[in-house]
This record gives C-alpha cells, structure tokens and sequence, in this order.
C-alpha cells in the first residue's frame, strides 16, 4: 500500500480553503472535514467540484437505478436552503436532460409506429398528432 503523506494533503486542502486563518472550526467523521470559513468567498469551491460533478454526471443512471439518487437529495436541499445553490444540481443537468431527451427524440424521429408510440408513453407524452403518427412539422 503507498504512503500518504499527511501533511501535504493537510497543506493543500487548507490551501484550497482559504488558508489557515480562514478556518473558523472544523470537525471530521471518518468520511468528511466540516469546515467553518470566515471568508467562505476566499475558498476555491471548484477544485473538488469538476471531477466531482463530472463522476457523478457519469454515473448517475446508474444511481437511478439502484435508487441510490435518493441519498443526494437532503444534500442538494440543505446546499439550496443554507447557500442558496447547489453545486450538484448543475452537474446532474446534463444527465438528466440526455435522459428526457432520448426518448422525446426517438418519439419524434421515429418512422416505427411502435416506437413512436413506446417512447411517448415512456415519457409520460400523449401527443395526438391528428391521427397522424410524426408531428406534421417534422415530416420530409
């Protein structure tokens, strides 16, 4: 197993905090640092967030699957009531909307009257084109 070296680690995340002087408190469970910053606007809140977010823009139909999504809902609830934003919320916009717009495109694209019809209904869509089976505004 490599080594860690701990006060390194310890240098860059305070260095990514603000610094020293802009710690508060802190407290720590065997997952997490908690930190309180004077300055929250002096911390570099994308360090951590882009790997992150990308992380959990790939996997997240795979939490959906499992039902695991579940288990970043208070988190992106308590972010939205205590910061007014939620940093999490803007990474799981494109995975989500790839998610409504698959299926929008196949109901809308498809020439297979079954999958016309399989892909509205997985959506929740119940277009009545006037007994036509593609929207009129997308026919060649």
């Amino acid at each position: 197993m490599p080594s860690v070296d701990y006060r390194s680690l310890a240098g860059d995340i305070l260095k990514h905090v603000g610094g020293e002087s802009n710690v508060a408190s802190l407290a720590h469970c065997a997952t997490r640092l908690r930190f309180k910053l004077k300055d929250p606007d002096k911390a570099n809140k994308f360090t951590a967030v882009v790997p992150a977010g990308a992380l959990m823009g790939g996997f997240w139909q795979v939490f959906v699957i499992f039902g695991v999504h579940w288990a970043f809902v208070p988190v992106i609830l308590n972010d939205l009531s205590i910061q007014g934003y939620s940093l999490i919320t803007g990474a799981l916009l494109a995975p989500v909307l790839a998610q409504a717009g698959a299926p929008l495109a196949v109901f809308f694209r498809s020439k297979s009257a079954k999958r016309h019809e399989l892909a509205g209904q997985g959506q929740g869509v119940r277009l009545r084109c006037h007994g036509q089976r593609r929207h009129p505004a997308l026919q060649r």
